[in-house]
């Protein structure tokens, strides 16, 4: 034996390295982060969340690590997606702005905000966006009756309501302070 390992490595292509870096340039995280700078992307732990929500909730993290960076403040909020068990259960973390992605059957955090956060749009029980940016807890839910429904809540949230949300996030921030 050579010593070398039989498990399989996970195949790594430049290109995937590529995006891993750009990845962590786009938002560095600064040491000794703290979760009151954290601005969770909250996904349900179902199997469909996971294939269907989180790969829209780490579209929307790059999305607001780039208005962050072009907006210069890359100190008062850190996007980042999470879980909705951590997120629930962690009370300091549910103190901080969140927006939660999925319909409330898969996503505990949506089903807890749907009746706490009131309902900015509503298509034909379609899609839904439940937004409060003025609510001292900045909170957003986005969900559709299909994947491709919640695909569109989210990015007509990012259209049209991420730069007041995220302006109500950094206003809530403790830097902000």
């Amino acid at each position: 034996m050579d010593g070398s390992s039989s498990s399989p490595r996970p195949a790594t292509t430049p290109t995937s390295e590529f995006l891993l870096a750009e990845a962590r340039r786009s938002l560095p995280t600064p040491r000794g982060w703290r979760t009151e700078q954290l601005l969770a992307v909250v996904v349900g732990g179902h199997p469909r969340s996971e294939i269907s929500d989180r790969p829209l909730a780490e579209w929307l993290v790059r999305a607001i690590r780039e208005r962050l960076a072009a907006s210069g403040d890359l100190g008062g909020r850190i996007p980042l997606v999470v879980s909705d068990l951590w997120f629930l259960n962690d009370r300091l973390l549910m103190q901080q702005p969140a927006i939660a992605i999925g319909e409330p059957g898969v996503n505990a955090a949506t089903a807890h905000f749907a009746v706490r956060v009131p309902q900015l749009l509503v298509v034909d029980d379609a899609l839904r966006i439940h937004l409060d940016p003025e609510h001292p807890k900045v909170r957003a839910c986005l969900w559709g009756a299909t994947p491709e429904r919640t695909e569109q809540a989210v990015r007509l949230f990012a259209e049209r309501h991420l730069d007041g949300f995220l302006a109500a996030s950094l206003a809530a921030s403790p830097q902000a302070a």
